[in-house]
């Protein structure tokens, strides 16, 4: 019986610190669901790791709230982030970007960047490409729990963050592994987002 209750308590706690999480990344979109997680449990007070729910949790019930709440303007943010990804993808074609993250998933807010996965031989040339057409940008690094780390580098485009981050050629044939779902990554190429634009409603796809 105490079991019972307990087990109950605990599931109580991890549906409501994915829900609280889920009301912070529709406040900011440029959380991530961990960072979110995280201030949840804070704001809750009593939450201990083995509580936490997971971040597959984190992300079922931010499209829970955006389809109950987000209506109109959920589905508005959503064009226009992916709009933005479109032209990014355009400008960096030449290292045949892939979108990933929350703006191909559909999940993300006005303030979500737009993050691609990028192909060159080493970073140096990603920054040349951006330096030689006058846009300011940092190289900073993105680590993979499966892969390691990669350059990343960041720039502002209109109101918009990119973050890039650098793999070989190779890299193309491997994605890395999500933090939400513990797969690979799904990544969608130029063609595949374009689609999405000219579609709106539709769901991101893997390529």
């Amino acid at each position: 019986m105490f079991r019972e209750h307990g087990d109950r308590a605990s599931r109580q706690l991890r549906h409501s610190v994915a829900h609280l999480a889920a009301q912070l990344l529709m406040q900011d979109g440029a959380l991530s669901y961990a960072a979110a997680r995280r201030k949840a449990a804070e704001r809750i007070g009593d939450a201990r790791g083995r509580d936490l729910p997971d971040l597959a949790e984190v992300e079922a019930a931010l499209m829970e709230s955006q389809r109950i709440f987000g209506g109109s303007l959920h589905a508005e943010c959503q064009q226009d982030s992916r709009a933005d990804a479109l032209r990014a993808m355009k400008f960096l074609a030449e290292f045949e970007p892939r979108l990933v993250g929350r703006i191909l998933a559909g999940t993300a807010g006005p303030a979500t960047p737009v993050c691609l996965h990028v192909f060159a031989e080493t970073a140096e040339e990603v920054l040349a490409y951006l330096h030689e057409r006058g846009v300011p940008c940092e190289l900073v690094e993105r680590r993979f729990s499966d892969l390691g780390a990669f350059p990343m580098i960041r720039f502002v485009a209109g109101v918009r963050r990119v973050e890039l981050v650098v793999f070989p050629h190779r890299g193309q044939r491997q994605a890395p592994r999500s933090d939400v779902t513990g797969k690979p990554m799904a990544r969608a190429d130029i063609s595949a987002v374009r689609a999405l634009v000219d579609r709106p409603g539709a769901a991101g796809a893997a390529t």
